[in-house]
């Protein structure tokens, strides 16, 4: 499977997503928008490994921090993101995109940063 869309479903647990992301390194859309419960840092642990990812919308998952654009900006190669849409995460600041944006090869075409408190247009984000 290369796409999962399991948007505000609030009977998926934190260790049913893991588990799921832990086996699916071809996924190039992943698509969990609302599940503020069962998404979080250990749930996308495994993301840094999906090396096809195209495709995120997390947003208004609240417990989703830095951490986890820390791993997918540890990738190698490039990470191929093309859609990230974090409206709502709170918990995720401008530096997770100064992170990330370089290491997708700038090739970011959409970016859903809106409701965000913790993102500041910076001279750093802006030029990237």
């Amino acid at each position: 499977m290369k796409s999962l869309d399991i948007s505000y479903c609030p009977n998926i647990t934190e260790k049913g997503v893991s588990h799921y992301l832990e086996y699916r390194p071809e996924l190039q859309k992943f698509w969990a928008a609302g599940n503020s419960e069962s998404i979080t840092d250990f749930s996308l642990r495994h993301l840094k490994d999906a090396c096809w990812l195209q495709s995120l919308n997390i947003e208004f998952c609240t417990k989703v921090t830095d951490q986890t654009f820390e791993a997918l900006a540890s990738t190698d190669p490039i990470c191929p993101l093309k859609e990230l849409y974090i409206a709502g995460c709170t918990g995720i600041t401008s530096n997770a995109l100064a992170m990330l944006i370089p290491k997708t090869g700038y090739n970011l075409e959409i970016a859903d940063v809106s409701n965000m408190t913790q993102v500041k247009f910076s001279e750093q984000v802006i030029i990237l």
